[in-house]
Parts: structure tokens; sequence; C-alpha cells
């Protein structure tokens, strides 16, 4: 379980991310003359969903779909299409070693970024603890008191460490600020305003507590490259925005000044960045912080405001919505070499895979069609035997249980069915033992009895062994076999022969009679998907009622497809199609 999340998030992950990168730089370029505020709050969210969208890529589909609909109508109905053989959907077929081992290179990679993390914090611990509070001149308290009361802060403390080389903010209620020990001594008043303005600018807007959380939600995507950048950008606006609230204190000239003036003073010695502390020189973006201070400011504001952050905000819901839709979610490999008998142990422990029986129409490639008993014949007895069947990894009948049918019939049923062979169903392109339910319909009529597990198409009439009792063409209310209403031509899934491929879908609606009782469930229907991909002779095969199945056959009408084929010729096919009628 653990190792199916871990590759569905990485995978995931290398697409989302530079999708999201993209999103964002879209927007920011859209917001920013609304403000440094905006344009921060945009990378923000990206730097955030960048980690936590790929994990919601790996929810259940049952669960994102409740979470969208959550609170909303109630949907009309749920269309599954099942048709032809069945192969679990998966990334690919790949050796579960390789899986395996990229499962194991990506987790190390995560525990060494969550190791750098802790040892970043230990680390700025120390620093704080060595730290060594500083007494201010009354010139330097003078100051310290203005931005005090200007940004509403208090308990701030000033202290002088020797292992940093520029000013930095930490702490979350004992909150301090740290210069390099002989900071103050050589650096001008002036400057040391625009300092102390700038690091109250961070603790004012609680950025080491948000960077710290920036820093936990990124660890899973801190491999990825464009994931580093998304935090240049948030860091680099972020400054700006701390410039902007700095500089009304003295003044956006003043403020510029002083920045420059610290650049020449610094020149040469660069301060290099204390891990998850705070500070002015937290980005190499001096050129674009001064032009931002220098600049005429003329933000957007009104309905042109409001316009353009709807829209961004539109963009990106559109763009996670399309990133949740098309997340890949990997199943767990199925181990090999010396794990194989601790493998077969938990395969016995583990349940059969569920299988739609629509699904596994196309995979039986042999096996006698069930007799109609004589008995039962003469006593007109016929209806349709439900048999509950686990095929083994080999495609073999393991074991097969009548659940309901007339129990004249159930033996001839079952004595068939054991004798069937399948292909072997795959998963991550491995054989897995899966259950299906299989129909096995007697009738009186010009035809031998069927074979239809919930859909499933018989073999074509070459291989049917069965005797057919001659009656009447009404068959005494009996249900038709698929055969009955199959035209001349038509083929069956399998055996060379491609599935069609549904390209538009119409959702039925509930009838008023279903919608005021809460009833919902399955109805399935058979038809012939012809050559050009239309939809021919719609009927029910199992039916639903409360009006639901008249439904499902007009909104399947409705359907297209792009046709089967067989030796690259369009053929028609007959196929069947599972209508899901669900309440939310």
């Amino acid at each position: 379980m653990i190792e199916s999340w871990i590759l569905s998030y990485l995978v995931n992950s290398l697409w989302q991310v530079p999708l999201l990168l993209l999103v964002g730089w879209v927007a920011a370029r859209a917001l920013r003359q609304a403000g440094p505020a905006a344009e921060h709050r945009v990378w923000v969210s990206v730097l955030v969903l960048q980690g936590v969208l790929p994990a919601c890529s790996t929810l259940p589909r049952e669960w994102l779909r409740g979470l969208f609909l959550y609170g909303g109508a109630p949907r009309s109905g749920d269309v599954t299409v099942q048709m032809g053989p069945g192969v679990g959907l998966s990334t690919g077929h790949y050796p579960t070693q390789l899986l395996a081992a990229v499962a194991v290179v990506y987790g190390a990679i995560c525990v060494y970024f969550a190791a750098r993390f802790i040892w970043q914090w230990r680390k700025l611990c120390t620093i704080r603890a060595e730290s060594v509070e500083v007494r201010l001149s009354p010139e330097i308290a003078l100051l310290w008191r203005e931005c005090l009361n200007r940004f509403r802060i208090s308990g701030v403390t000033l202290a002088a460490s020797s292992r940093i080389s520029g000013p930095v903010t930490m702490g979350f209620r004992r909150r301090l600020v740290l210069l390099p020990v002989d900071m103050i001594a050589r650096v001008p008043e002036a400057e040391i305003h625009a300092v102390i303005a700038h690091e109250f600018a961070h603790i004012r807007r609680n950025d080491f507590a948000k960077n710290l959380i920036y820093e936990l939600l990124g660890l899973p995507v801190s491999y990825h490259p464009l994931s580093r950048l998304t935090r240049q950008r948030m860091m680099e606006s972020r400054e700006i925005v701390c410039d902007q609230m700095a500089a009304e204190v003295g003044g956006h000239g003043q403020y510029a000044r002083s920045l420059l003036q610290l650049a020449s003073l610094l020149a040469g010695e660069m301060p290099v960045r204390t891990p998850h502390a705070l500070g002015i020189f937290d980005t190499k973006t001096f050129e674009r912080r001064i032009m931002k201070l220098s600049e005429k400011r003329i933000e957007m504001r009104g309905v042109r405001r409001l316009a353009i952050v709807t829209a961004c905000v539109a963009f990106g819901v559109a763009a996670c919505g399309s990133a949740l839709a098309l997340g890949v979610q990997v199943d767990a490999p199925v181990g090999a070499g010396s794990t194989n008998s601790t493998n077969h142990a938990q395969d016995k422990l583990r349940p059969p895979l569920r299988v739609s029986p629509g699904i596994m129409a196309g995979q039986r490639t042999s096996g006698p069609n069930p007799k109609y008993p004589e008995a039962a014949k003469k006593k007109k007895i016929q209806g349709t035997v439900v048999i509950t069947a686990v095929i083994g990894k080999d495609g073999s009948v393991e074991s097969a249980k009548a659940v309901s049918g007339p129990k004249e019939l159930q033996d001839s049923a079952l004595d068939a069915v054991r004798q069937w062979k399948y292909k072997p169903y795959l998963l991550n392109g491995e054989p897995v033992a899966v259950t299906t339910k299989i129909n096995v319909i007697y009738s009186l009529g010009k035809t031998p009895p069927t074979s239809l597990p919930n859909g499933e198409i018989p073999p074509p009439p070459s291989q049917m062994h069965a005797d057919a009792a001659q009656a009447s063409s009404a068959s005494q209310g009996a249900s038709p076999s698929s055969q009955n209403n199959v035209p001349a031509g038509a083929m069956r899934i399998g055996n060379g022969v491609s599935a069609p491929v549904l390209i538009h879908s119409v959702d039925p609606k509930f009838s008023a009679k279903a919608r005021s009782a809460k009833y919902q469930g399955v109805c399935i229907l058979g038809l012939i998907v012809d050559k050009n991909g239309n939809p021919q002779d719609v009927h029910v095969v199992r039916k639903l009622g409360m009006g639901l199945d008249e439904k499902a056959v007009e909104a399947v009408q409705q359907y297209r497809f792009k046709p089967a084929s067989y030796k690259g010729h369009p053929v028609p096919v007959q196929v069947n199609i599972e209508v899901n009628f669900k309440l939310y």
C-alpha cells in the first residue's frame, strides 16, 4: 500500500509541478500591477499545491468525485462503459524490481531532505542559544521603539551572533532579530533603521512560521528542480512585500538608498543565507527590489482588478481539476525473485480481485456450452442460473458456485462453467486471480442455451454444442439470449477484434419516480456498435426498474464510438454497457 502510494505520488509530481509553475507564472504576470502582495499569494499557492496536489491525485476516484459534488445537486447518473478484455490500469508494464527500486530511491531522497531540514533546525537553535543580547544606544533604541509602534508588535529581542553574516529573524513567541556582531558598529544609522524595519515586516507577517510550513509541505517534491525555482520566486516576492512595508516607515527613496548603501558596504562578502531564518539578504534580486521601490506604482483597482483576479482563480481551479482528472494511480507491484514464496503465501490470503462481468467477456477462450437437461426440457423449466466464479492466474476456473436459478438447471451450468478457460487477467503486467459473475440462460427457443456473465457474449455458433429445445418463438416469456437480437455479421471483441472506443456520451436522467424514492443501481444494456460507430439495437440485458432502464436506453442511443476493427478494417461488434445510476 505504501509502495503504491509513493509511486503514484512520484509519477504525478513529475508532471504536475511544472504544470503548476506554468500556471503560477501566467497568473503572477497577470497580477503584477495588482501589487507585490497579490504576486506573492500566487507563488505561495503554487508552492503549497506542488506538494499537496500529487497527494490528492492518489486518492480514490470515488472520493474525489464525492468531494467535488458535495453539497451540490445530485447528478443524474454515472455511466461506465465496459467492453472487451480487461487489463489493469497501470503506468506501464515494467519489471517489478524496477518499480520497487524507484520507490526505494525516492524514499531515500525524501529521507535525505527531511534529515537536512532537521539538521538545519538544530543549527538554528544552536545559533539562537549562543547569541548575545545587544545593548542599544539611545539612537538605535529610538529607532527600535518607532518600528515596534509602527508595526504594532511587542516582545522582540535584538541580539548579535558571530555565526551569521547578515541580519535574520527567527522565533515564534520569543521573536528575535539577530545581527552580525560588528554590524551596528560599522553600518550607518539610516541603514540600521532600514534593516530593523525590514526584519519587523517579516515579524509582522509571521513569515518565520509560514516559511517552516512551506518547507515541510515541499519536502516530498524537493527533488524536483522546478520546485526549487518556485521557492525562489516565492522568496523574491516575499522580500519585495517586506520592502514595501519597510519603505512606509522612512519613505521609498530613503529605503532604496539604504539598500544600495548596504549592498556597497557588503560588496564582495554577500551574506550567506541562514537556513529557516529570514533576512533582508535572502534573495539575490537586489536590482529588481530597488526598481520596485523606485518605480511609479500604478495599481489595478475596481472592476479591472476583480476581473483579472477572478480569471486567475478560475484558471488555477481549472488547472488543478484537470491535474486531478489526469492523475495516475499506480498499483503496488507484485514482488519477484527471492520473495516468490512470500508472495504465493500472500496471494492465498489476499481475496481475488473483483472484476466486472462485462470486462471479462472477451477473456474467455474455450469451453463447452451448457447442455440442456432432458428432465428440465420435459418439464419446460427455463430461466437464468447465476454463478459466482473464481478464475485463477492461469485462466482456469478454480471454483464455481450457483447463487440463484432453477435447481434442475444448476448442475448442468456448473459442469460447463468449470471447464471454461480464460486469458489470464493482467494487473501491472502480472496475472492475478479474479472473481466474477456468470449468467447461464436456458431458453426453450430456437437457439441453444447461452452463457451471459451479466452481458458476456457467448462463443461463436461453431463452438456451441448444447441441444436446443424447439418451442414457440415467444419462448414462453423467457429472457432472450444476446444472439436473438444480433444482426448478421456482428462480431465479438477478442481474437483480433479490437474494442470500440467511446468518444461521445450523454448522461442519463433520473426518472421522477426513482428520484423521489431515492432509488439507484445498475442496469446493463446490450447493443451493436456498427461500422460507423453508431449504436444499434440498444436493449436491456438486466433491468433496474423505476423507469431508469428507459432513461439509460435513451442516453446510450446518443453515444458515438470509434468503430471496432479487425485486421485494420472497421467491423460491427456486440458490446454491453453498465449504466450506473447513483445519487450523491
